[in-house]
């Protein structure tokens, strides 16, 4: 229907996004690979052991961050959220996809998409 209007330039399929923090810390360090049919992750920048955040606080406006997730659900993780813009929601995921990515951490055992800076602190805008 679209792509029969006499305006229509290009018609292109809309794919679903797929958050893949397992593989983003590796990606962002520039160390991950495949072996095989294994995707194998390294992490050179926490291997220093003191680059994880600590005293740090990351800014961040984004659709909203749900707080009860397990990678963001600490006491402390955030120093402020402000939802003058927003409702307090993330209707769609997306603001707590990047605010994990960012900063999420995980006490549950076995837990493998830890966000880059462990340790830092969020001041989230929701919008």
């Amino acid at each position: 229907f679209i792509a029969a209007l006499p305006f229509t330039v290009r018609v292109a399929p809309m794919y679903a996004r797929k958050k893949s923090n397992m593989y983003a810390k590796g990606i962002i360090q520039g160390s991950i690979w495949k072996s095989g049919s294994n995707t194998m992750v390294a992490t050179p920048i926490w291997s220093k052991g003191d680059l994880l955040g600590d005293s740090i606080i990351v800014g961040v406006g984004d659709s909203g961050a749900d707080r009860n997730s397990c990678y963001l659900a600490g006491n402390s993780k955030f120093k402020h959220y402000i939802t003058e813009y927003g409702n307090g929601e993330d209707d769609d995921g997306h603001g707590t996809h990047v605010t994990g990515s960012l900063a999420g951490y995980s006490t549950i055992e076995n837990a493998t998409h830890d966000g880059m800076a462990t340790s830092a602190q969020i001041a989230f805008f929701d919008l």
